[in-house]
């Protein structure tokens, strides 16, 4: 598929497409998400090709399947976003060590999150 083509199907000129492939730029992850299901593409395959998310995440068989520290609360609410557009839960703690606040996510199977298992 050209860049041209794959660029009609997400919507966006080739150059953006261009742009993407050689990592000058990433797609944002509603687009990703979008792309997987109009593609077929197992969900998460492309935020994680992308760097949103380890690939790791999705294979895990334990409940937590990531855990990331964040120095700013933007960073962490875009981790949490991501891991609700990828169909995961997320929890947010905050924690202060030395008088520097960081921001902890962890992302968890939604199923377990909500209790029904």
């Amino acid at each position: 598929m050209s860049q041209t083509e794959f660029g009609r199907l997400a919507g966006r000129p080739q150059s953006v497409v261009s742009e993407w492939e050689s990592a000058t730029r990433a797609p944002g992850l509603e687009l990703l998400s979008r792309l997987e299901e109009g593609l077929g593409v197992p969900l998460g395959t492309l935020a994680a090709e992308a760097g949103y998310f380890s690939e790791d995440v999705f294979g895990s068989a334990s409940d937590v399947v990531a855990c990331r520290a964040c120095d700013s609360l933007d960073e962490a609410s875009a981790s949490v976003s991501a891991a609700e557009l990828l169909g995961f839960e997320a929890r947010l703690a905050s924690e202060v060590d030395n008088g520097t606040r960081t921001w902890r996510v962890e992302v968890v199977r939604r199923s377990v999150a909500d209790g029904t298992r």
